[in-house]
Formats: C-alpha cells, sequence, structure tokens
C-alpha cells in the first residue's frame, strides 16, 4: 500500500515567516521583520504576492480547504480568522509534527497582517480538513495518510465550498 508522507522539516526562516508565532518565544529567530519584508529573496516578493496584498486580504466567500494537520485553536496569530474545522482526526497535542505543520501552514494563510507570519489572505475562510493525526507506531514517527485518506478529505472540502486546496503531502 502506498503512503501519503507528512513532509518532516520546514525551513521557517528560508520560506520568510517568522517561528515566532508558535515556539511561544515572541521573538523571531530569522532576523528582522522589516529587512525580511523588504527583501528581494522573499518569497512573498519571489512569487508576486505583496502587491496582490496590499490590494486584499480577501473575502469571507472565498473557501479554502486546508488538507493538513490539525490546527491549534489557542494561537494568537489565528484569533480572528475564519476557520472552519470539517472533519478529521480532533487531537493537537503542542509540539507534535502534526499539530505543528498544520497550525503553521494556517498561519501563512490566515494570520493577520499585523502578526509576525503575515497571513497572505486573513479575509479569506479556511476550512480546515486534518489527515495528518499524530505518528503511530504503524507508521513510524513521520504521520502519514494513504492515497483514500487524501482522496476523500479532498472531496470534502469541495462539498464544503472549498475551490482553491491547500495539500501538504509528500508521496
Amino acid at each position: 500500500a502506498t503512503t501519503v508522507r507528512f513532509p518532516r522539516s520546514v525551513e521557517l526562516c528560508q520560506s520568510g515567516y517568522s517561528e515566532a508565532s508558535w515556539t511561544g518565544s515572541g521573538r523571531s529567530q530569522c532576523g528582522n521583520e522589516t529587512e525580511r519584508r523588504n527583501d528581494s529573496m522573499n518569497p512573498l516578493t519571489m512569487v508576486g504576492l505583496l502587491p496582490l496584498m496590499e490590494l486584499t486580504e480577501g473575502r469571507p466567500e472565498v473557501r479554502i480547504g486546508l488538507i493538513d494537520g490539525p490546527v491549534a485553536s489557542g494561537n494568537p496569530e489565528l484569533a480572528s480568522a475564519r476557520i472552519r474545522r470539517i472533519a478529521g482526526p480532533v487531537v493537537c497535542t503542542s509540539g507534535s509534527a502534526a499539530c505543528t505543520h498544520g497550525t503553521f501552514i494556517a498561519a501563512i494563510l490566515s494570520a493577520t497582517r499585523e502578526s509576525s507570519t503575515r497571513g497572505i489572505c486573513p479575509g479569506c475562510t479556511l476550512l480546515v480538513r486534518p489527515i495528518f493525526g499524530e505518528a503511530t507506531p504503524a507508521r513510524g514517527d513521520t504521520p502519514g495518510a494513504t492515497p483514500d485518506e487524501l482522496a476523500k478529505a479532498m472531496l470534502e472540502c469541495a462539498e464544503a465550498g472549498a475551490r482553491i486546496l491547500n495539500v501538504s503531502a509528500a508521496v
């Protein structure tokens, strides 16, 4: 059986985002936020998102399906985000790979623009459909999902109104 594996590492600094939003440290490990925002190597600059982000924060009727790990409900950067969980594993253990990654991706999409993460589309509605729960001995130390679980999650997001899917998976 083929298994979709959860990506093990997130290079936060290289991706242009601060890890302060979830380490609880309250300070960035990646340098000065202003320098990163103006840096031509900032991924938001490289892919042309900054001009779009200046035009709009998105609209609530735009629904984005997030297929990843569960999202921590107590993250302060997501306090005002429009997040709706539609199914999947509920457990979000602090410090777990699945919860950390799911929460980080949710912040990239939905955190306020004033936060250290600078959400791409905080005005949109995020439909969270976790497929990666906690790691189990059968799967090793890496959370994973089967192709059938991934397909089911994609269908559930579409049925809930998502027209955009953000999937974090590796085969």
